[in-house]
């Protein structure tokens, strides 16, 4: 499931499909968004036409590689889901690119960035495995609170 949220409403989708894309606009149909974004990024609508495109075409086989590739996709450059600066300028904006790329694998526990476009960077893999059922590392230059613990007193027979 995946939910929009907006500051007052939100929507809940489901995947087509087996499959969810998401990029800058609503897709949901609730009358009290009103999404301002298609009209001043109207390429938003062409790379999750092509995401969907590209992610239909691995369904069942659907891996971080499969993400990698798509996130790196130059097609309709500019207007491509990998962005790079000054490659895309509307109606006078400021240049738009794509500054992170983020995968989140929730079964391996694990977050794979690439900082910038990712077609010019390798993704650095982060583990967080330590933190399953319940096993958290100490992190690394905090001290943890000392535990608080009340003086035993000792009952003497009369």
């Amino acid at each position: 499931m995946n939910i929009e949220a907006a500051p007052d409403e939100f929507n809940y989708l489901y995947p087509e499909d087996g499959i969810i894309v998401h990029t800058n606009h609503f897709l949901g149909n609730n009358p009290n968004i009103r999404d301002m974004n298609p009209q001043a990024f109207p390429n938003t609508l062409t790379r999750r036409y092509q995401a969907f495109k590209l992610l239909s075409a691995e369904r069942g086989r659907i891996t971080k590689d499969t993400f990698k590739k798509i996130f790196r996709d130059h097609l309709d450059k500019p207007n491509s889901i990998c962005m790079h600066e000054d490659s895309y300028r509307y109606k006078g904006r400021e240049s738009v690119k794509t500054v992170v790329s983020l995968i989140l694998d929730v079964n391996d526990l694990t977050l794979d960035i690439a900082e910038g476009p990712p077609c010019e960077h390798e993704y650095v893999t982060l583990d967080f495995s330590d933190i399953r059922d319940g096993d958290i590392a100490k992190p690394k230059g905090i001290q943890q609170p000392a535990k608080k613990t009340r003086p035993v007193r000792k009952r003497v027979k009369k």
